[in-house]
């Protein structure tokens, strides 16, 4: 069992974001749901809000699409950045403003291709090192095929309200919040993606 409390990147207390990544990460509340937050942008820095969204698709059966995204129009990940490197980083996936774009008018098999596997199985991509509650050895209510990424219990989705990422303690509230939001984006099947192009526009 990978010990908890450790930081992402394989050495205890540390988190290997750049400096440049740190001076760019997402704020956001973490009261009630904080799955349901908008996560901002400090103010000064270029870029918009990580945002949910859901979209049906008109053609039966009608399905629906979750999505947590960020838009981008230059190289990098925006707000999604300090994910990147990281094991996290591969449930998140990089999708064209063009099909972003054609699902919105409804034709969403472009999209559909683009988006890959279903988000709880992002979440189980994480590594137990990277991914397992912080709190996993003091918690008396931890479980550890829970309180994870993409974690399950019989029919329990996880990972709980109660998550931790394991970051160390100097590593910035909005960077832990980031982490947080994901977690709970993938537990209620939504999509995190990184919007790359033009042509997409959601404000």
């Amino acid at each position: 069992m990978a010990k908890a409390g450790r930081g992402l990147g394989g050495q205890a207390g540390h988190v290997p974001f750049p400096e440049d990544c740190r001076k760019a990460v997402p704020r956001g509340p973490r009261e009630g749901d904080p799955s349901g937050a908008s996560i901002k942008r400090r103010p000064g820095t270029p870029g918009v809000s990580v945002r949910r969204l859901s979209l049906t698709d008109p053609r039966p059966p009608n399905e629906e699409v979750k999505l947590l995204l960020t838009l981008v129009d230059i190289e990098g990940w925006g707000e999604l950045e300090p994910l990147r490197g990281t094991s996290w980083g591969v449930g998140v996936k990089e999708v064209s403003a063009e099909a972003m774009s054609n699902a919105l008018h409804g034709h969403f098999l472009p999209l559909f291709r683009e988006l890959g596997r279903d988000p709880q199985a992002s979440g189980r991509k994480v590594t137990d090192e990277e991914g397992l509650c912080k709190n996993l050895e003091s918690c008396p209510i931890a479980n550890e095929g829970l309180c994870r990424p993409g974690g399950r219990r019989k029919r329990e989705t996880g990972p709980p309200g109660c998550y931790e990422p394991p970051l160390d303690g100097e590593t910035p509230s909005e960077v832990r919040e980031l982490f947080y939001t994901v977690s709970q984006a993938w537990r209620e099947g939504r999509h995190t993606i990184v919007v790359v192009g033009k042509g997409f526009n959601l404000r």
